[in-house]
């Protein structure tokens, strides 16, 4: 093979890796590894308690938390106060309440008494669960008006954790 044409296959290959490099570090056609800080909420269907399809585009235009629990996780059951003094000190925000897992009949019964403020959807198969690659309870997106995940959280929080928290909602701030 030619000098040229030996150049020409080496700059063509050169050029396929670096193509297939950027594409794997900026993430580029890799959707699977959705939904994770930085990227758009993915689209999903849920009913809350009273029988209503909650989507993301319900809550478009405000900024929310997803926030995935269950009524037989301690940590959920601790957090909960936090999160309910939360809820009602910055009425901006909506939280939509997933329990995983778990039947409606089984969700009200638990939450009796308790002043949610937000929407309460059930994911009894823990579809959405999956979707959003809950791997813990409780489990907390922090997503702005945009609809853009700004935080994931792992675990229970207290209410100075979400305090501090609170400043990523705002799509100004990046």
């Amino acid at each position: 093979m030619p000098r040229a044409q030996r150049m020409m296959v080496a700059v063509v290959f050169l050029g396929v890796l670096v193509w297939i490099g950027l594409t794997v570090a900026t993430g580029v056609g890799v959707h699977h590894r959705l939904p994770e800080r930085g990227f758009r909420v993915p689209d999903f269907a849920l009913t809350d308690l009273n029988g209503r399809t909650v989507t993301p585009s319900l809550l478009a235009g405000r900024p929310w938390l997803l926030h995935f629990w269950a009524s037989w996780c301690s940590s959920c059951l601790a957090e909960l106060p936090e999160l309910v003094a939360f809820a009602q000190a910055h009425p901006e925000v909506t939280i939509l309440w997933v329990s995983v897992g778990e039947q409606p009949l089984t969700v009200r019964r638990s939450l009796d008494g308790t002043p949610l403020r937000g929407l309460v959807g059930v994911d009894p198969d823990q579809a959405l669960a999956s979707q959003f690659r809950v791997r813990g309870l409780p489990a907390t997106f922090w997503i702005d008006a945009r609809g853009v995940i700004r935080e994931v959280v792992t675990g229970p929080m207290t209410r100075a954790q979400m305090e501090a928290l609170l400043p990523r909602l705002d799509p100004n701030a990046f």
